[in-house]
């Protein structure tokens, strides 16, 4: 992530640029000459909207549950058509429409995390068959699976995912606006594999063969997992992005 950390000058609302990984030096250079100065580094969460660069960035933000708007820049997300000094302008005077995409809290015996896009469940060793259960009532011991199958790995993707590497492996594009997770085989031991579109409330993959298993959220690796291990998926707050087009006028659209 950029640092910098400077407050705001003037009566100006506070706007923050968040972008790990990146060279951001124009995109905050852009920034400072709409809102006289920019909060980059930790301080860019406490900022009254931010604008994020890349698709980690808008992982990081929803991991860190921030509720403030979001401006997309270079991510697989919409992003706004206009210019980024006028789509900063339209969300600082709330002519803009925001998205909620939902978030999931991943539970799991070595680690917990946070995942906007996407959480997977890969065999740890390559070339390796596990086996996989997904039941839809996370954490309750009579939840039936909605599903067994043999595989190298599993995706559940949440709306915001599901054009992605989901996508990729054969699942369905789930609408943005939904509250539900596509729940893609990777790789599946199966010549006409299923995949499923379930309730993004509560969802659990549970680890069924003698393979060890590695857990990503929006691929940061979470640990790895041995047979009988159940991840639990829990819908867990949204992010709130700027919709494509950036005027106000078929969603939702707040004042700052």
């Amino acid at each position: 992530m950029t640092t910098s950390g400077r407050e705001p000058e003037g009566d100006r609302p506070s706007v923050g640029v968040v972008a790990p990984g990146r060279e951001a030096g124009g995109v905050v250079d852009r920034v400072r000459d709409v809102v006289g100065d920019v909060l980059t580094g930790p301080a860019a969460i406490d900022a009254e909207a931010v604008v994020a660069v890349g698709d980690a960035a808008l992982a990081e933000l929803a991991a860190a549950g921030v509720s403030i708007p979001v401006l997309p820049v270079e991510t697989r997300l919409d992003s706004p058509g206009d210019p980024l000094e006028t789509g900063i302008e339209r969300l600082l005077a709330g002519a803009v429409d925001l998205r909620e995409y939902p978030v999931l809290r991943v539970e799991t015996p070595v680690g917990d995390g946070y995942a906007l896009f996407e959480v997977a469940l890969v065999a740890d060793e390559p070339a390796t068959i596990s086996g996989f259960s997904v039941a839809t009532a996370a954490g309750a011991d009579d939840a039936d699976p909605l599903a067994r199958f043999r595989a190298d790995g599993v995706t559940v993707a949440t709306p915001a995912g599901s054009r992605g590497y989901a996508r990729a492996a054969g699942g369905p594009v789930v609408a943005v606006g939904t509250d539900a997770a596509a729940v893609v085989p990777v790789a599946p031991f199966s010549t006409d594999p299923d995949h499923w579109v379930v309730p993004l409330s509560a969802v659990s993959v549970t680890v069924e063969r003698e393979v060890d298993v590695a857990v990503t959220a929006d691929g940061r690796p979470l640990g790895t997992v041995p047979p009988g291990t159940e991840v639990d998926l829990v819908r867990d707050g949204v992010l709130r992005v700027v919709a494509s087009g950036g005027t106000a006028g078929t969603g939702k659209s707040e004042t700052f």
